[in-house]
């Protein structure tokens, strides 16, 4: 599943509206895009015939009945007089498609609304895809301004819709648009091919494509660009090179399903949050290797070992790594093997790691063919873990390779069901964890095999964090459901010895 791009909250959820927002403006439309603004001229009227009636207006209600359009036309002029400044900016809390709705007040506010500084349009339905470009031809015709902070286009895409997504594309460029996100779906092989106007756009801060070939002709010129984001196309080296050097200040770098490349050699010195989000098909390459002298944030996921190395080199700034794994067959071979401790031995120095669920399963398998990771340097560890047995020997062999590890998470997010508990490949570790002063398990207890994994967890790490202050057992609820097993699970937690004579349990049910 594709994780959420470490930005891509930062672009809101665009014109959607709750249904009870809905309902509160009159609009019948469920959210769907209209073709023209006669359809949202309508909609207006029906909302200020049907919804606005009246109004409280220092503790006085108004009515805005038709015999009483006087106060109508009062309320009206009295906005009407406000700048225009001022009134865009209180039209851009509504999004494009409800301040379009307020061109029926009067002939002062007819175009307001194509003023936004925001402008995001999307269309999840194929069938409307015509209507969403009338839309956003008809806005883009109206507005005046020279202005344009933000241009937001999700939609299904075609070639046959090249040069309206080239206009938007241009019209951006000439507004000096500082954030554009180009959201496009389209079938296997459609692909857009971006202007070469974009690349000389340097008022961009954020840029964000998908199926959009990125080919600059001559060099890049995004001196404001700090982030960017490019997913589901093929790129190559070279090219990310030109985007490398043409962007000065660009500080994040999220690749997500691309392919065409095997070395990632970055030198930037601004460049300190890297995402690669493998792909899992015929595109996907045999090996990729990583310089970024420079990265302090690394995101990898997620990849087969049986099919991809990855080799991350001269990374000696990078504090954070967060690697996703996994493989497909139930053996893992000594060469996919070697390549996995490799791997870790490319990131033994970074203070804090997190791993996901199929990371620990392959290091399990690992774990039974008496495999050992190298010792890191590594102070927190985030695992992401199943609720199951086969988990807890992949957590031990990190464990046993994390001498100066101080703080420990361990998340579960898997429903609860029946699973079969039985005997244990590794239920303790070799070594003291000396340094390990807090832990935090959530969701981590069964209560269908009477509170494991996280019992089992709980003993060992009880058993051998000397140093260890505080252990939080967050059950997030599900125990309680259970009350007699809570109430156990409780008890025998809470009774096992402690090494640590500070150690604190805390049972958050």
């Amino acid at each position: 599943m594709r994780k959420t791009s470490i930005w891509e909250k930062d672009f809101g959820g665009g014109d959607e509206v709750r249904e009870d927002e809905m309902k509160e403006l009159g609009d019948d439309d469920d959210g769907e895009l209209e073709c023209s603004t006669e359809n949202e001229v309508r909609g207006g009227e029906e909302f200020w015939e049907e919804e606005s009636n009246s109004v409280e207006n220092n503790g006085k209600t108004v009515s805005f009945s038709p015999s009483n359009k006087r106060a109508k036309e009062m309320l009206t002029d009295r906005l009407s007089a406000l700048p225009d400044c001022l009134l865009i900016h209180i039209l851009s809390y509504l999004g494009v498609k409800r301040a379009a709705i307020t061109s029926v007040l009067s002939r002062r506010w007819q175009s307001l609304w194509a003023e936004l500084p925001k402008l995001d349009f999307r269309e999840s339905c194929t069938e409307k895809t015509c209507n969403l470009l009338s839309w956003v031809h008809r806005t883009l015709v109206l507005r005046t301004g020279n202005y344009l902070d933000e241009l937001h286009i999700s939609m299904s895409y075609d070639d046959c819709f090249a040069s309206d997504v080239n206009t938007w594309v241009e019209f951006a460029v000439r507004n000096k648009v500082k954030q554009l996100h180009m959201e496009l779906h389209a079938r296997t092989g459609v692909f857009y091919t971006l202007p070469q106007v974009i690349y000389s756009c340097s008022s961009m801060t954020r840029l964000w494509l998908q199926r959009c070939i990125v080919a600059p002709e001559k060099s890049i010129s995004w001196k404001h660009l700090t982030e960017l984001e490019i997913q589901d196309v093929e790129l190559h080296e070279h090219v990310i090179q030109k985007i490398l050097s043409g962007g000065p200040v660009l500080s994040r770098l999220y690749l997500s399903g691309c392919w065409g490349f095997e070395h990632l050699d970055i030198d930037s010195q601004s460049l300190h949050y890297l995402t690669i989000e493998d792909r899992d098909d015929e595109h996907t390459g045999l090996f990729l290797e990583i310089s970024a002298p420079y990265i302090r944030y690394l995101d990898i996921s997620p990849f087969l070992i049986e099919r991809k190395e990855v080799r991350i080199t001269n990374v000696p700034s990078l504090i954070y790594a967060d690697i996703q794994f996994h493989i497909t067959d139930i053996g893992v071979s000594e060469e996919e093997m070697i390549d996995m401790i490799n791997f870790f031995e490319d990131i033994k120095h970074v203070k804090e790691l997190r791993v996901g669920c199929q990371c620990i399963q392959v290091l399990s398998k690992l774990a039974e063919s008496g495999w050992q990771l190298p010792k890191s340097k590594r102070e927190r560890l985030t695992v992401e873990a199943w609720r199951d047995g086969n988990g807890i020997s992949g957590i031990v062999v990190l464990l046993e390779s994390s001498p100066n590890l101080e703080t420990l998470v361990i998340r579960c997010h898997d429903e609860y069901e029946e699973i079969d508990w039985g005997p244990l490949t590794r239920c303790d570790l070799a070594c003291d964890l000396l340094r390990l002063k807090t832990v935090e398990l959530t969701n981590y207890a069964d209560p269908n095999i009477h509170g494991e994994p996280m019992l089992t967890m709980a003993r060992i790490l009880l058993q051998r964090a000397t140093a260890l202050e505080e252990m939080v057992v967050e059950a997030f609820g599900n125990l309680t459901e259970f009350p007699s097993v809570f109430l156990d699970i409780s008890e025998e937690l809470l009774n096992y010895p402690r090494s640590s004579q500070k150690a604190v349990v805390v049972l958050h049910p």
